[in-house]
């Protein structure tokens, strides 16, 4: 393991915001400047207006909606959470809990007529939406968020070739945009007008979205590179109604890490080849040490470098949900690729040997069942600030930060 570019530093001493035993999946905003004051959650503290500029999106893996908090200061450790009549706090006149709410319409969301949306499966367990994504588009002047959630129906991929080829379809990832970043309900159940959840399949669950070059990417969950066409939410092929309209690659990696028969590889994690001859999206544990869980990335201020953090759960102590120390616990990694290549080359050192390093495990008392759900932010002062989930009973308990300095 190399040692980390970053300086950490811890910014709370608590996490920023919890939703019992199961809290995860951060994403960021800075509220853009074209959104006007009286369009933003506010609150009054000692007779002063305090109003929104960051927004914290998250989720509860079984949860039905998506969570909202926001901060007036990103480091404040002060964040208040939106739309919660549940709890009495900061109800709006938004439809149901947080921002998009699926309890609150029927149990299936039809997003056209071969594809919908689920919170009942059909063999009787509960659905439910997690991990956002959330993006400010400055162009069109609104806020897309990608989402997972239980999909209907059998779903198609396209390899490099143009083949269609089935997939697994109980996780999928959908997007939904909004005015404002507070409402993504369907316009008929609240919505906004010509906004809500778009009759789109975008392609794997827990997607992280960046562009390059014009292009834009996604990587879900084990890695797997999802490349968008040329409008991102086009909306799929009307003969082709289930079919996912990004298209599944992946990057072959090194020898050394390709110890599996036709799979592709980030370091200690592995990426999924989408090729006609192998649609396989079984997860492979690397050398039955390790396997991946969830990533975020971010395009380096240099445009050809992207960093990749995500976390690794370690199978060493048994049974993921009995206690082991911070050492044998959920951390969160980092490696550097060069996008300038072709194929992507991950950085490495003087020695030849693939750089990982180590950014963050867990320290504090709500940590202690690891790390996960990693989201960097770099605010507009060019402060960089790395969201996580953690938490006592599991790790996916609570929503932390740090703020990442260099060294």
């Amino acid at each position: 393991m190399s040692e980390s570019n970053y300086q950490v530093k811890r910014l709370n001493d608590q996490p920023l915001v919890s939703d019992g035993h199961n809290t995860n999946g951060p994403s960021v905003i800075k509220v853009p400047t074209w959104l006007d004051v009286d369009q933003r959650p506010f609150t009054i503290k000692n007779g002063k207006k305090i109003i929104a500029n960051y927004y914290l999106y998250y989720a509860n893996h079984n949860g039905k909606f998506i969570h909202m908090a926001w901060s007036h200061k990103i480091d404040s450790g002060c964040w208040f959470k939106f739309n919660r009549p549940d709890l009495g706090l900061n109800v709006a006149e938004i439809p149901g809990r947080g921002v998009l709410d699926l309890a609150n319409g029927p149990q299936r969301i039809h997003l056209n007529s071969s594809r919908s949306i689920y919170l009942g499966k059909p063999n009787g367990e509960s659905g439910h939406i997690a991990s956002p994504d959330v993006h400010v588009d400055h162009q069109k002047k609104r806020i897309v968020m990608y989402f997972h959630g239980n999909g209907s129906g059998v779903a198609f991929r396209r390899d490099s070739n143009g083949q269609r080829i089935p997939y697994p379809a109980n996780q999928n990832t959908y997007v939904a945009t909004s005015v404002d970043g507070l409402n993504f309900n369907p316009a008929d159940l609240g919505g906004q007008t010509k906004h809500g959840i778009l009759p789109i399949c975008i392609g794997r669950a827990y997607m992280r979205v960046f562009s390059y070059r014009g292009q834009t990417y996604g990587f879900s969950r084990s890695a797997l590179i999802n490349i968008s066409p040329h409008n991102p939410l086009v909306l799929p092929d009307p003969d082709f109604p289930t079919e996912s309209t990004w298209t599944a690659s992946g990057i072959q990696e090194e020898t050394e890490l390709s110890q599996h028969f036709r799979e592709y590889y980030l370091p200690k994690i592995n990426h999924y080849r989408s090729e006609l001859n192998q649609p396989s999206f079984k997860q492979v544990d690397l050398e039955g040490q390790v396997f991946p869980r969830h990533l975020c990335v971010r395009r380096l201020p240099d445009d050809h470098h992207l960093e990749v953090f995500f976390s690794v759960k370690f199978k060493k102590g048994g049974n993921f949900e009995q206690w082991r120390p911070p050492d044998d616990s959920e951390k969160i990694l980092r490696v550097v690729y060069d996008l300038s290549c072709k194929p992507w080359q991950i950085q490495r050192e003087d020695t030849g040997q693939i750089r990982i390093e180590e950014i963050l495990k867990a320290e504090k008392y709500w940590e202690l069942k690891g790390l996960c759900d990693p989201f960097v932010f770099v605010d507009t002062d060019k402060r960089i600030y790395l969201f996580y989930a953690g938490g006592p009973i599991q790790s996916e308990g609570a929503i932390g930060m740090v703020e990442l300095g260099p060294k």
